[in-house]
């Protein structure tokens, strides 16, 4: 195997110094003759001689590295975040190490230390286990930290959406419509994100007077990792649900697109027209939610944008670290397609 060609191989083959070898390839301002430079120039070409960048990232405490967790790789949400951040990092010359945390807080645990023991620069964190113990070691070794999504604790910086305002806009939308009957589809109360856009259906039903039915605000009760297949069988689940009660609510609020979309399916398969006899309100505008038939009424998450700040939010954290920085909250936007029409006349419904 070739051995690799070190600065004293160049300074033996040039005939200088090795601190003028380090000097030069360096490009320090010490004061080197222009006939050295171009010796050692020329030696270090003719042998190959290449930088190595680990000693310098080693001394100056910084690997340009940046750790990317998610919640799971396959939603096309996280891939827009994920491309989000990407943009950022390679304007300006940084790596990014992506992980997922399978949708389980003891995975997420142990990407987090693996990021530890890699000593990445920072850490941006789409956390599904709340926990803030862990973050305070990483933070002690010197690892920048900011959530997104969700909020773990008032310390953190973080690059969050208001999720009640989502929720709220989405039920809002559908009774200008007319609905008074609107269910909830949604998953485990098991992240703030969820709890804030249940609280947000639920104030705008509160505010008109209407009470809600427990019959319809349907959570799965299983979480597992297996992408956007298990989040649209989720939707298709709480459809086979909301088709068997007995007064069958005239629209929906879907935690997801993914979960929209499910139901959606399952609905025209029993028959349904939408948005005649049903309408459905997603949420994230994926790239493909104006695709189904009828497309699809949404609320766009920005999760590009999203990306785009916490990466560089994070790189101004490393570069400029006593520069103070504050949270940003994105606000959610309404995409009106073809899914929400007027709610049904004359069948019994309050």
């Amino acid at each position: 195997m070739r051995k690799n060609v070190t600065i004293y191989d160049v300074a033996a083959h040039s005939g200088v110094s090795v601190a003028s070898v380090s000097r030069v390839l360096a490009k320090a301002k010490y004061p080197v003759s222009e006939a050295t430079r171009q010796k050692v120039l020329n030696s270090a070409r003719e042998l190959n001689y290449m930088v190595n960048d680990t000693g310098k990232m080693l001394k100056k405490q910084s690997t340009r590295e940046i750790g990317v967790i998610v919640p799971n790789v396959s939603n096309p949400c996280y891939a827009a975040l994920v491309e989000g951040m990407q943009a950022v990092a390679i304007r300006n010359d940084y790596h990014t190490l992506l992980y997922s945390s399978c949708r389980d807080s003891e995975i997420e645990r142990s990407n987090i230390r693996m990021m530890m023991k890699k000593r990445v620069d920072g850490i941006l964190l789409v956390s599904i286990g709340g926990k803030s113990d862990l973050l305070e070691q990483a933070r002690l070794l010197g690892c920048r930290i900011i959530t997104v999504e969700q909020v773990i604790d008032d310390q953190q910086l973080h690059v969050g959406y208001d999720y009640a305002l989502a929720g709220a806009l989405a039920t809002r939308h559908l009774m200008e419509h007319g609905h008074r009957d609107i269910a909830f589809l949604g998953a485990q109360l098991d992240r703030p994100s969820r709890i804030q856009m249940l609280s947000g259906y639920r104030r705008v039903l509160a505010e008109a007077g209407l009470a809600e039915r427990a019959e319809c605000v349907w959570l799965a009760d299983v979480e597992a990792e297996q992408g956007t297949v298990f989040e649209i069988e989720n939707g298709r689940a709480a459809a086979r649900h909301m088709l068997g009660l007995k007064r069958r609510p005239t629209a929906c609020v879907c935690l997801n697109d993914m979960i929209a979309l499910g139901a959606m399916e399952t609905f025209s398969n029993a028959g349904l027209r939408i948005p005649r006899d049903i309408s459905i309100v997603g949420f994230d505008n994926v790239s493909y939610s104006g695709l189904s038939a009828p497309k699809l009424t949404t609320i766009d998450q920005h999760a590009a944008r999203m990306g785009e700040l916490a990466m560089q939010m994070m790189i101004e954290r490393i570069v400029h670290p006593d520069i103070p920085q504050t949270s940003v909250e994105l606000a959610p936007e309404l995409i009106c397609r073809e899914s929400v029409a007027d709610a049904p006349c004359g069948d019994g419904r309050a």
